[in-house]
């Protein structure tokens, strides 16, 4: 049993010097010391199995106390001094803020704080620690005050007097949770994606082998996981495309980072297209595996190919257009028609029909259609046949199965055509071999090809009634000279006013394709990234150029058939007030987008023309059309019905607008006219709009007027036979 045995050396007088011994039992005080040695001895080797050093720093003193651990930990001997700011040269440069700033708050304002950071050892290596602090608070202060509870005083607040806490090494637990959220995301990913690749390192040189695919690939491509699980892309997908995959397996292994690429994959004899994201896989440093997700793209590569076809027929169309307008003959047009058409589209054969005598009178054809369809008979205008309907009524007509008519043509192996009218001069049709082959947008190129030899034939013709008059061959020289000069004003022209636009509808509707991307198949898409007022924008831009594009044809087109007779204008009573009203409201958006007050002016009361009603609106549209074009922003635009007491009924359209020289008001009505011409003139047009005015008015047996000044406005009176309404008969 231990004792504690205590003596003191006591000097009495007269009896010298005495020994007085005190024995006390410290047995039970022995004990709680070896028990308390023995749990700090616990209490080291668990922070030192758990690789935690514990820390304290006396906020008084201003000294830090650490363990053998936290020494260990930070690196450095546990002789050495180790003060809050001297520790901070440890820490990593990036985190010695964060360190700093929360010690600054737990020694200030008593906020614990539980942070992970990185240590530099003296070696230079960077180990990552959690270091935890606690303040601890002199609470006697509030002790006191709890006595007395009417001081109301917080038992919880004291001064802070130190800080104590703990640094762990997490380096290791750090590294495994790294790989374990590498190997959650490989879970994940098998689950979510549609393939996964195993790496093989042990050959030297890594090699590939599928490993997993999920139902949705195999869906895609009409693989079986179980037929390709364990085989190299080469011997899943073949040769070539196999290589390529290889190649991008390899480049996501030395990259170590994901990897996006489009692929070309063989399925059942076809090409397909896909779009391929690929992600490594690490463990331990290395990539184990790659997940891989795809998606098929073979809808959207088709669209884009098509794009490209269809801009390259467009411009094989630009090249050819010019030696077309060049033509001296009808048999010359002929043979360039069928040698455009047969070069820039990829159909059976094309025909070219010419009328003569009543009948349509096949003049140029093809090889590959002499090949297809050996007889190829004239027909009559009124026969009930394809051919013969187009000519008559003036529309395409299209036939995707020919085979469902009941006409006796003998078509041979031709199974669908487009037959498109060239005016009253003939017919020009395309073929194919295929059912239903006859695309949309080549049969709008070929219309407007049939539109541009319309022109040409009408030329032809009547150069050759120039040609034909010899008492007036004076005459005729001049008239071709003029005719000559005009076409050339007409190529420069037509050349801007035709390619332009249709660039533009080709260039943004190709953008627009690529900013919706989505469904292949569809069109349509459900991505959260695209940009609605942009593609509002590029399909406001389509619509004005396709109707710029479509106002050119219809001028080109009204001229060309005012000038062949080919246009009938029937007079009868037409309320030019209402025609007016109507042409102002139809003319409002153009005139409110130019800043333009447009308007209608007059009485409720009818102004009744013997006319043709749509001659006048022929009329109206392009004086309202020029009328706002020429006029700038904040001007005003006027349009007005009235009788003047004579036997005319008057139709007036006033603009504010730039005005034009008196001196060129005689050429004004001539086509392709226009006060600047050529690639330096300052307005867009093709200078027949006043000349198809011209034209429509002589046919009513009206006539028009011009007023204008530079700098001041227009005014065009136009002049109409009057007519009277009477109990529902008309008077002229």
């Amino acid at each position: 049993m231990p004792y504690e045995i205590v003596g003191n050396l006591v000097d009495r007088p007269g009896e010298g010097f005495r020994v007085a011994c005190i024995g006390r039992d410290i047995t039970a005080r022995r004990r709680r010391k070896q028990r308390l040695e023995r749990q700090n001895d616990l209490f080291e080797r668990a922070q030192e199995i758990a690789n935690v050093g514990a820390w304290e720093y006396d906020v008084r003193k201003e000294k830090s106390t650490l363990t053998d651990q936290a020494y260990r930990i930070h690196g450095i001997s546990p002789d050495r001094d180790l003060t809050p700011e001297r520790s901070l040269a440890f820490y990593h440069p990036d985190d010695r803020d964060a360190v700093a700033a929360a010690f600054r708050r737990a020694v200030e304002e008593g906020v614990s704080y539980d942070i992970e950071v990185r240590l530099m050892t003296q070696e230079g290596e960077e180990r990552w620690v959690r270091t935890r602090g606690e303040p601890q608070l002199d609470t006697s202060a509030a002790e006191a005050a709890n006595g007395d509870a009417s001081k109301g005083q917080d038992s919880s607040q004291g001064e802070i007097v130190r800080v104590r806490g703990t640094v762990q090494d997490i380096t290791e637990r750090r590294e495994r949770r790294r790989e374990l959220e590498q190997a959650d995301t490989m879970f994940r990913g098998a689950q979510d994606a549609l393939f996964l690749i195993d790496v093989d390192h042990a050959g030297g040189e890594p090699s590939f082998a599928i490993e997993k695919l999920n139902p949705a690939y195999e869906e895609a491509t009409g693989m079986s996981a179980a037929s390709v699980r364990g085989t190299s892309p080469v011997e899943a997908i073949g040769e070539e495309a196999g290589r390529f995959r290889e190649a991008q397996y390899q480049k996501c292994l030395d990259q170590e980072k994901p990897l996006e690429y489009e692929e070309e994959i063989p399925l059942e004899g076809e090409m397909t297209y896909w779009e391929t994201r690929i992600t490594p896989v690490l463990v331990d440093g290395t990539v184990e595996k790659i997940v891989g997700s795809t998606r098929e793209i073979t809808g959207r590569k088709q669209q884009e190919q098509l794009r490209r076809q269809r801009r390259q027929k467009v411009e094989a169309l630009y090249e050819a257009t010019n030696q077309l307008l060049r033509a001296e003959g009808k048999e010359a047009v002929g043979a360039l028609l069928v040698d455009l058409i047969d070069d820039t589209f990829d159909y059976a054969g094309t025909a070219v029909r010419f009328a003569k005598d009543g009948r349509l009178v096949p003049t140029s054809v093809s090889p590959a259609l002499q090949a297809h369809m050996p007889e190829r008979q004239p027909y009559d205008f009124d026969e009930e046949t394809p051919v013969a309907e187009a000519y008559r009524t003036g529309q395409t007509q299209v036939y995707h199965d020919l085979r469902e008519g009941d006409s006796a043509v003998k078509w041979g192996d031709i199974r669908a055509a487009a037959y498109v009218p060239m005016g009253r001069h003939g017919t020009l049709s395309v073929g194919s071999l295929q059912i239903g082959e006859i695309e949309s947008f080549d049969r709008h190129l070929i219309e407007v090809i049939a539109d541009y030899a319309t022109l040409v034939l009408g030329r032809v013709d009547r150069e050759a009634v120039l040609r034909g008059a010899k008492e007036e061959a004076e005459r005729a020289r001049r008239e071709a000279e003029a005719a000559s000069q005009a076409k050339s004003v007409f190529l420069a022209n037509m050349s801007h006013e035709i390619r332009t636009p249709l660039t533009s509808i080709l260039g943004f509707a190709e953008a627009i394709g690529e900013e919706v991307g989505g469904d292949d198949q569809t069109g349509t898409t459900d991505r959260s990234d695209v940009d609605l007022p942009a593609l509002r924008q590029f399909a406001g831009l389509i619509e004005s150029s396709g109707e710029r594009l479509m106002n050119t044809l219809t001028g080109v087109l009204n001229l060309s058939k005012l000038e062949a007779g080919e246009m009938t204008l029937a007079p009868e009573p037409v309320d030019l007030a209402a025609e007016a009203e109507k042409a102002a409201q139809e003319f409002a958006p153009q005139a409110r987008d130019a800043g333009v007050d447009l308007a209608a002016e007059g009485g409720q009361d009818a102004v009744w023309a013997q006319a043709d009603a749509g001659g006048v609106q022929i009329v109206l549209r392009n004086l309202l059309s020029n009328a706002v074009k020429y006029t700038g922003e904040g001007g005003t635009v006027r349009v007005s019905a009235r009788t003047d007491g004579t036997q005319d009924a008057v139709l007036e359209v006033v603009d504010t607008g730039i005005g034009m020289d008196p001196a060129r008001v005689e050429d004004l009505f001539e086509p392709f006219r226009q006060e600047s011409e050529g690639l330096a003139r300052e307005y867009e047009g093709t200078g027949l709009g006043l000349a198809v005015t011209w034209k429509a008015l002589q046919q009513m047996e009206g006539g028009v007027e011009v007023e204008t000044e530079k700098g001041e406005g227009t005014c065009f009176t136009v002049r109409l036979p009057a007519a009277r309404v009477e109990n529902g008969l008309d008077e002229p």
